[in-house]
């Protein structure tokens, strides 16, 4: 019992020591931190005893910055940073450890150390769980320090999310330094730089605007920012940008910021704030920012707007900087109720300066042929004059004052305003004089002296869109007609249509009563390139229209008095023509089968001085027959003849030349032969694709129907 007694004694014994050994060192460790951070040399044995003893001191210190509060949580957090690196290390390794409110203590310790090296602790250790809001509001509450290396560092990968989420929560003493990384080369650093900007919301837009304006290098540069950020701001950038105008503004950049934030829906929020930042060069800023809305928009506003927009419109638009864009805009807005005391009639004398615009704009508003009159005597050139009404023939009222000026007016004064008419490039205002000139007695002639007349270009009309099929009757009266004068127009308003593939109607029916080498080959050109017109080949069997996608194709032939063998390729020599059809040739099972057989005859001709015939033309006859499902649909015959020259077109002074059929031009006769019995089957549709094919071959084919 005595024995037990002895050995628990013993237990307590060393117990006690242990605790005494214990609060022995936290004493001194206690001792040793209150003197290290002092000034005196104390102070300096102290830091180093606490770093001679790192292994106990560091981990006790920890503890009481976990753990503790107040003032001894303080004094082992300074002794720790006394420590330097050492200690600061110390802190950080252990981190993990730590209670949340101890950490959150360890990281306002660092915070308050100001330094870059506090910023890398942190933002190291704000990759650790539960470890990201302390620290990022922690770096912070450093202020320039953190913001000075953040800001340098958003080209990098690093700790990326830290980084921007710390400068935004430093807010608007951040916008500068950010603002400076918008315009860095590196793209990354630039765009990061923005998406910061855009999440600090409407506080950066004033400092961004206004650096936007003054610093960005381009145009895209600009747009850039406006694009990202400040048009989702849209009042507070303008006015900033207004504001921020002065006389060194690019005038193109911020017009272009503007048109970005703005773009349709805020036109008049800019024009509201005109009298903002320098008014000469604001003034060019709006011209350069109406360029870029386009008048008929800022227009609208000026005649819905109020007095504010109005003001900033007019002073954008005066000035005669504008004013073709502004004549079209003003009729583009005509309306039947609109005469010469309306909005529209007086806004011509505000905002256009060229005195024939304006005139030939309130003669259309006021219908009122009187001042139609004076821009004709003023010699307003009739070109320029149907250019500029031709920009607002799509508004319907336009077009009826404008028809209802010319009925109005008699002789010279109603082939004025038709050759200004027929001067236009749209397709409504051509189409007045046109039907004037479908029409018969003197109306039409004075319509047909003001189409030939009329101002061209390269020998066209300028009305290439308007589609002349209705009035191919009119033409093709005059190319027939007895009458040298109107026989005359038509053959020059003819020439003077658009050969585009639109015509094509129109140039067929010509061609089918006037027959001309020119109008076959405007025909053909819209038989090929792009938006080639199909040809329209067709049978009829049994009273059902075949079109026919593929052919198959027999050819023979026979030139007389010359061997098998040194006869022409026949197949060769047509080679590809399909194509030029729309057809493909197949071996079997064609929707068509086509056969052709030719026999070509030599023809000689004898020359004073030779004494042998050569033989130097060719004649040819063959039969083209059309078969489908077996059952013969067309047949027909082709011929050709290349007849020998009058005159010997060898050498000078040759007296022999042996007779030799070979030398008849067999290839050439036999393709002409082919495409002849090509048109006497199809009509003049196969001689359009065909002269794709071979020009010279086809013309000669069809020479006769030229004569």
């Amino acid at each position: 019992m005595a024995r037990k007694a002895m050995k628990i004694a013993f237990i307590i014994l060393i117990v006690c020591f242990i605790l005494t050994a214990c609060n022995t060192v936290a004493n001194v460790i206690d001792s040793k931190a209150r003197s290290a951070v002092g000034t005196s040399s104390r102070s300096d044995e102290a830091v180093q005893w606490l770093i001679a003893n790192k292994d106990l001191v560091i981990p006790e210190l920890v503890n009481r910055i976990s753990n503790s509060g107040g003032n001894k949580s303080a004094q082992a957090a300074n002794a720790l940073i006394a420590m330097g690196s050492i200690g600061r290390q110390g802190m950080i390794q252990r981190f993990d450890t730590m209670t949340d409110e101890g950490k959150g203590r360890l990281c306002n310790v660092l915070a308050q150390q100001k330094d870059k090296q506090a910023v890398l602790e942190l933002l190291a250790l704000s990759e650790h769980i539960d470890a990201f809001d302390i620290t990022v509001s922690a770096i912070s509450s450093m202020g320039d320090v953190a913001l000075n290396y953040l800001s340098g560092q958003l080209h990098s990968t690093y700790y990326q999310q830290a980084i921007d989420t710390a400068l935004i929560k430093m807010g608007e003493s951040a916008i500068p330094k950010v603002i400076q990384a918008v315009h860095s080369t590196h793209q990354m650093k630039s765009d990061r730089a923005l998406a910061i900007l855009s999440v600090m919301g409407e506080s950066a837009v004033v400092d961004l605007a206004e650096d936007a304006l003054v610093n960005s290098k381009s145009i895209t540069d600009a747009k850039q920012v406006a694009n990202i950020m400040l048009k989702n701001y849209p009042q507070s950038s303008i006015t900033a940008i207004m504001s921020a105008i002065k006389t060194d503004t690019h005038t193109d950049i911020a017009a272009n910021i503007l048109f970005e934030v703005s773009g349709t829906e805020h036109i008049g929020l800019v024009l509201t704030q005109s009298t903002l930042g320098h008014a000469e060069t604001t003034t060019k800023v709006l011209q350069e920012y109406v360029a870029l809305c386009g008048v008929d928009q800022v227009l609208m506003l000026v005649l819905t707007g109020d007095e504010a927009v109005s003001t900033g419109a007019k002073a954008a638009l005066t000035g005669g900087l504008y004013d073709r864009e502004t004549f079209t805009a003003l009729l583009n807005n005509l309306t039947d109720q609109d005469n010469a005391s309306s909005k529209l009639y007086t806004l011509t004398d505000e905002l256009i300066t060229d005195n024939n615009l304006k005139l030939s704009a309130q003669s259309v508003i006021a219908t009122d042929t009187n001042i139609y009159t004076q821009v004709v005597v003023n010699e307003m050139k009739i070109e320029s004059m149907g250019y500029n009404l031709s920009k607002s023939a799509h508004n319907p009222v336009v077009v009826t004052r404008l028809q209802a000026m010319a009925n109005s007016l008699d002789g010279e004064m109603k082939k004025q305003i038709y050759t200004v008419l027929a001067s236009a490039s749209d397709e409504f205002l051509p189409a007045i004089v046109l039907n004037a000139y479908a029409q018969s007695g003197d109306v039409s002639l004075i319509a047909s002296q003001a189409l030939v007349q009329t101002p061209v270009l390269n020998g066209k009309f300028l009305f290439t869109e308007l589609n002349m099929h209705p009035y191919v009757g009119k033409v093709i009266e005059g190319l027939l007609s007895d009458d040298n004068t109107l026989r005359t127009d038509a053959q020059i308003i003819l020439s003077r249509a658009s050969t585009a593939k639109l015509q094509n109607e129109f140039y067929k029916t010509i061609f089918a009563y006037y027959k001309d080498r020119n109008i076959f080959s405007i025909l053909a050109s819209h038989y090929t390139g792009i938006g080639a017109l199909p040809v329209n080949l067709s049978f009829d069997k049994d009273g059902v229209a075949i079109n026919p996608e593929t052919i198959s194709l027999k050819i023979t032939g026979d030139v007389k008095n010359v061997s098998k063998a040194n006869e022409p390729d026949y197949s060769a020599l047509l080679s590809g023509f399909a194509s030029h059809l729309g057809l493909t040739v197949v071996a079997a099972d064609a929707d068509v089968a086509l056969e052709f057989d030719c026999t070509i005859t030599p023809r000689s001709k004898r020359y004073s001085g030779l004494i042998t015939s050569s033989f130097l033309g060719a004649e040819a006859t063959g039969k083209l027959t059309a078969s489908v499902s077996g059952a013969q649909v067309s047949s027909v015959t082709g011929t050709a003849s290349i007849l020998p020259p009058e005159d010997y077109p060898g050498p000078s002074g040759e007296f022999r030349y042996k007779a030799d059929e070979e030398d008849a031009p067999s290839d050439e006769v036999f393709i002409i032969c082919f495409i002849n019995a090509m048109y006497n089957m199809w009509g003049d549709e196969a001689l359009f694709g065909l002269y794709n094919f071979k020009m010279y071959a086809t013309s000669q084919a069809v020479e006769a129907m030229f004569s």
